[in-house]
C-alpha cells in the first residue's frame, strides 16, 4: 500500500515538496519538471527557494495564519522562478503530515501557465469582441452553433446565413466540409492547439465569401463552454492571390527550362512555396521540399546563412528590395551559387509574404574567380579597365570607378548605361557595338558622365572575347580635352594679336615657305593671309630682286643660328611702291617638324626715315642761325658796346641817361644772345650723359657775375653753400644765370635784392633764389616755364625760364616757385646728387 502512495505522489500531475524545519526534503519528478531544477539542487534548499522575491511574503503569511490557526485560503497563487530564470504560475495548497517521525509541510504545486494563457486570450477575445468586426461563433461539442456576435463579415459587406442552433454545414461550401470537420475534430483531441482554416460561407443573397477562421478549445472553461471561431472576410485576399498564383504560373511557365527558380514565403504561417524550377535549381525532387523556411535554410551554406538571414530581416523590417548572393548546397550534393531577388508584399489583413526569384549565376561567379585571378594587374594599371558580361559590369579595377567618381562595389553588377547619356548610349548601340562581333574591337573617343554629373571625355578601347565578355580600357582625356581646348583658344587668341600688329610678322622655312603670315605682311603684298601661308617667298614677294635678297638674309640667319639686325631694306609692294622696313630676324625650330626656320619682325619706317632726313636739314639750318647769333650779332653788340662807352667823353651831361640806355639795351641783348645760344645746344644735343659737378663752384661764379652785370642790385648768400657734386653738365650754369638775371631784371624795387641759399636734403641738392620783386600769381606759376611765356610786365623774350627747366629735367631734378614774404618769388631747383654725396 506504502509503494502505491508513493507511486501515485512521484507520477501526480502537481508538483509536490515536503519541507521540514523551513528546508526542502523530497521533491516529485512534476516538480522538478516545472522549476528545471534537478532533486540535487532542490534537497536542502529554504522551503521559498523556487518561490520568486516579490511573494515570498505571501507565502511566510500564509504559514504563519495556517500554524496560528487563523483563517487561511485553501489554495493561493503565487509564482516560481524556474532555473531557467523563467517565471511560472502555480497554485500552492500546504498540509501538515508525519514525515519520518516528525511534523513536515506537504504542499501541492500546480502549474497554472495554461490556464493563466487561456484566461489571458479570453480577455483578449474579449476585448477584440469589443472592437474587432470579425464575426465570432461559439460551438458546443456537437458542432451546433450556440452563439453569432453578427451577420455581417465587414461594415459594408453581405449578410451570412444565421446559424445559431444550426451546424455550419448548412452554409459551408461543400467542398470546405470536410476541411472543417478535420478541424473540429482536431481541436478536441487537442484541446491546447489553435486550428486556422479558410473555406466558403454563404451569403443572404446566395453568393460566397471566403472566410478565415481562427478556432480555440474552451469546452473546459466555464466562460466560454464551446469552439470559439473568430472569422475574418478575406475574399479580396483570396481574389489578389488567385491573380496573384496566375501569375506566379506564367512566371513558372516562363521560367521553366531557365537557371531561375520562383518562390514564396508567407512570414505568417512559415510555409515557403516552390516552383519546378526552384526545385530543380535546387537539385530536389519534384515535391520532396518540405515547405518551411527550415527547411530551405538546410540548403545554405553554412558561411552564407548568417548574412543571407540579416539581408531578409533587413527586408522585412525596411520593406527594401532583397539583392544578394550565396551558395546553394544541392539536394544531388554539388554546390552552385545563386542570385536572390525578392520584394515584401503586404496585404490589406496584414498578413506579409516575400516573393522573390533564385538565379543560378554559377557560370558567372566562376568567369569572375578567373578574372580575380588577373584583377591585381589590372589593379595597378593607370588605365581604367573594365570587364561586360552583356549589359553588366562583373569588373571593374579602381582606376576605372575612380576616373567616374564611384567605388568598384557600387559598378559591379549594374549597367554600364548609368554612366552615360541617352545621345552616347544610342551612339554606341547604333554605331560602335554592330562592328564589334566582325571586327573584335574598336578604338575612338566618347563623353562619359560622372556620379556628380559633370562630363568626361574617354579615350576607349574596346575588346570583345570569345566567351562574350567585352574589355574597356579607359583613360580620362578630358585635361588633354582641355588643354587642346585651351591651346586653340590661345592660338586664336594669338592669331588675333598677330593680325592687330601693324608691323609685317612671318615665318619661313628653308625652302623659303611662309609657316605664318600676319595681316600686315598679307596687305604690304596685295594677298590674304591664306594665299601666303604655305607658299612660298618667290611666289608671293611681287619684286624678284627683294625675293633674292630676302631669302639670302634668311639663309644667313638658319645658317650662323644667331640673330640678325637689318636697319634697313627696301620692299617693292604690290602697288610698286618701295617701302623702307627695319627687320630682325630671329633663327628657330618649326614646333611639330623640328625644323630650321627664321621668324622676321619687319617695321615699316618709310615716314620715319623721312622726318629724320628733314629733321636732319633743320638741325642743319639751325646750327647755321646759332653761328649768325653767337659770332655775327654778338661781335656787332660788342662793338656797339665799345662805341657807346667812347660817347661818355663827348656826350654832355644831358645825355648821358641815353648814352646809359644804349648800353643797356647792348648788354641785354648780348645776354639774349647767349640765352639763344644756350638754348639752341640744347636743341641740338639729341643727348648728354649727366657727370658729377660741384655746385658750389658754379654758384658762387654765377653770383659774381650777377653782381658785376648789376651794380645797382644786391646779391647775397644765407649761410654756406655745401660743397656737393650733382649730377649735370656744362650747361649748369646757364640755370643759375638766367634765375638770377631774371630775378633782378624783373624786379620793381630801385635797389633788388637777391638771397640764394643752398641745403642737401637727402639724395638732393635744393637751392633756393629769393627775391623782392612782384612775385608771380598762381595762375602765372604754371605756365611761366613755357616756351615765350614772360612774366608780367616783362621785356624780355620768354626763353630763359624756358631753359631752365629743359636743363633740369634733364638732370632729373625739378624747378618750382614758390612766395616770399613779405613780398617776391622764390624759385626752388632741386638736383639729384652725385653717387659720391649719397
Amino acid at each position: 500500500m506504502t509503494s502505491l502512495y508513493e507511486s501515485i505522489v512521484r507520477e501526480s500531475n502537481d508538483g509536490i515538496f515536503v519541507a521540514q524545519n523551513g528546508e526542502i526534503v523530497y521533491v516529485n519528478r512534476r516538480l522538478r519538471e516545472i522549476s528545471g531544477y534537478t532533486e540535487g539542487e532542490l534537497l536542502g534548499a529554504a522551503k521559498t527557494k523556487l518561490v520568486v522575491t516579490t511573494d515570498e511574503p505571501l507565502v511566510e503569511a500564509h504559514h504563519r495564519a495556517r500554524t496560528s490557526g487563523d483563517p487561511a485560503p485553501a489554495q493561493y497563487e503565487v509564482e516560481f522562478e524556474t532555473q531557467a530564470g523563467e517565471r511560472v504560475p502555480v497554485e500552492l495548497s500546504v498540509s501538515e503530515i508525519e514525515y519520518e517521525g516528525e511534523t513536515a509541510a506537504v504542499t501541492f504545486c500546480r502549474d497554472l501557465t495554461t490556464q493563466t494563457s487561456r484566461k489571458r486570450d479570453l480577455e483578449r477575445r474579449q476585448t477584440f469582441l469589443e472592437h474587432s468586426s470579425d464575426v465570432l461563433f461559439v460551438f458546443d461539442r456537437d458542432g451546433v452553433v450556440t452563439y453569432q456576435s453578427d451577420r455581417t463579415l465587414s461594415p459594408d459587406g453581405p449578410e451570412i446565413v444565421d446559424l445559431e442552433g444550426k451546424t455550419p454545414s448548412e452554409a459551408v461550401h461543400p467542398d470546405d466540409v470536410e476541411r472543417m470537420t478535420a478541424a473540429f475534430e482536431t481541436l478536441l483531441e487537442h484541446p491546447d492547439d489553435t486550428e486556422v482554416t479558410e473555406l466558403r460561407i454563404e451569403t443572404t443573397g446566395g453568393d460566397w465569401r471566403w472566410v478565415e477562421n481562427r478556432a480555440q478549445n474552451f469546452l473546459d472553461d466555464p466562460e466560454v463552454a464551446g469552439i470559439l471561431v473568430s472569422s475574418r472576410d478575406i475574399t479580396d485576399r483570396k481574389s489578389r492571390e488567385r491573380k496573384l498564383e496566375e501569375t506566379k504560373q506564367r512566371l513558372t511557365v516562363a521560367l521553366d527550362g531557365t537557371e531561375t527558380g520562383v518562390w514564396e514565403w508567407d512570414l505568417e504561417t512559415d510555409e515557403v512555396t516552390w516552383t519546378r524550377s526552384m526545385e530543380r535549381l535546387f537539385g530536389v525532387e519534384p515535391g520532396a521540399f518540405e515547405g518551411t523556411y527550415d527547411a530551405f535554410a538546410q540548403y545554405v551554406h553554412p558561411d552564407d546563412l548568417p548574412p543571407l538571414e540579416r539581408q531578409i530581416e533587413q527586408t522585412v523590417v525596411t520593406g527594401k528590395s532583397l539583392k544578394t548572393e550565396y551558395r546553394i548546397r544541392s539536394g544531388d550534393g554539388g554546390e552552385r551559387w545563386g542570385e536572390v531577388r525578392a520584394e515584401l508584399v503586404e496585404h490589406e489583413d496584414r498578413s506579409r509574404r516575400l516573393i522573390g526569384i533564385v538565379t543560378d549565376v554559377t557560370d558567372r561567379k566562376e568567369r569572375n574567380a578567373r578574372i580575380e585571378l588577373q584583377s591585381e594587374a589590372m589593379e595597378g594599371a593607370m588605365d581604367g579597365i573594365a570587364i561586360l558580361d552583356g549589359d553588366e559590369y562583373v569588373y571593374v579595377n579602381q582606376a576605372h570607378a575612380d576616373m567616374f567618381g564611384y567605388e568598384p562595389g557600387e559598378l559591379v553588377g549594374n549597367d554600364w548605361r548609368e554612366l552615360y547619356d541617352r545621345a552616347e548610349i544610342a551612339w554606341f548601340e547604333n554605331e560602335v557595338f554592330p562592328i564589334l562581333p566582325e571586327a573584335g574591337e574598336w578604338r575612338g573617343e566618347a563623353i562619359g558622365r560622372a556620379k556628380d554629373g559633370s562630363s568626361l571625355a574617354q579615350e576607349l578601347a574596346l575588346s570583345l572575347l570569345d566567351s562574350g565578355e567585352l574589355i574597356c580600357t579607359t583613360r580620362d582625356i578630358t585635361e588633354r580635352k582641355a588643354s587642346k581646348q585651351a591651346l586653340e583658344t590661345a592660338r586664336e587668341e594669338l592669331r588675333q594679336i598677330i593680325d592687330l600688329v601693324p608691323d609685317l610678322l612671318f615665318a619661313k622655312n628653308r625652302d623659303g615657305e611662309y609657316l605664318l603670315a600676319n595681316e600686315a605682311t598679307a596687305e604690304a603684298y596685295g594677298k590674304t593671309v591664306e594665299e601666303i601661308e604655305g607658299k612660298t617667298e618667290s611666289t608671293v614677294i611681287p619684286d624678284s630682286d627683294d625675293a633674292k635678297a630676302f631669302r639670302q638674309d634668311d639663309l644667313s640667319v638658319i645658317e650662323s643660328g644667331e640673330p640678325a639686325e637689318i636697319s634697313e631694306e627696301e620692299l617693292t609692294t604690290v602697288d610698286g611702291e618701295t617701302r623702307i622696313l627695319q627687320t630682325r630676324k630671329i633663327p628657330y625650330q618649326a614646333s611639330g617638324s623640328g625644323d630650321d626656320a627664321v621668324l622676321g619682325y619687319a617695321r615699316d619706317v618709310t615716314d620715319l626715315k623721312e622726318y629724320e632726313r628733314r629733321l636732319e636739314t633743320q638741325r642743319d639750318n639751325l646750327e647755321v642761325v646759332n653761328q649768325v647769333v653767337r659770332h655775327d650779332i654778338r661781335n656787332e653788340l660788342q662793338v656797339v658796346l665799345a662805341y657807346a662807352a667812347t660817347l661818355d667823353e663827348y656826350v654832355e651831361e644831358t645825355g648821358q641817361a641815353y648814352v646809359e640806355q644804349v648800353q643797356t639795351a647792348a648788354r641785354n641783348a648780348v645776354e639774349i644772345t647767349s640765352t639763344a645760344r644756350d638754348v639752341t645746344d640744347v636743341m641740338l644735343q639729341s643727348g648728354a650723359d649727366c657727370l658729377p659737378i660741384r655746385l658750389q663752384a658754379i654758384l658762387e661764379t654765377e653770383i659774381e657775375s650777377a653782381r658785376s652785370n648789376h651794380d645797382n642790385a644786391v646779391v647775397t648768400i644765407d649761410g654756406v653753400i655745401p660743397d656737393a657734386r650733382v649730377l649735370a653738365d656744362d650747361m649748369l650754369d646757364s640755370v643759375f644765370r638766367n634765375l638770377l638775371s631774371n630775378a633782378i631784371r624783373h624786379n620793381d624795387e630801385d635797389v633788388p635784392e637777391v638771397a640764394v641759399s643752398a641745403t642737401v636734403a637727402g639724395d638732393a641738392a635744393v637751392v633756393e633764389i629769393a627775391d623782392n620783386g612782384p612775385g608771380i600769381d598762381d595762375d602765372h606759376k604754371a605756365r611761366i616755364f613755357e616756351h615765350g611765356e614772360m612774366g608780367l610786365e616783362s621785356e624780355g623774350t620768354g626763353i630763359g625760364l624756358y631753359l631752365v627747366d629743359a636743363l633740369v629735367e634733364r638732370y632729373g631734378g625739378t624747378v618750382r616757385i614758390a612766395d616770399n614774404e613779405p613780398k617776391g618769388a622764390i624759385f626752388v631747383v632741386r638736383l639729384p646728387l652725385a653717387e659720391a654725396n649719397r
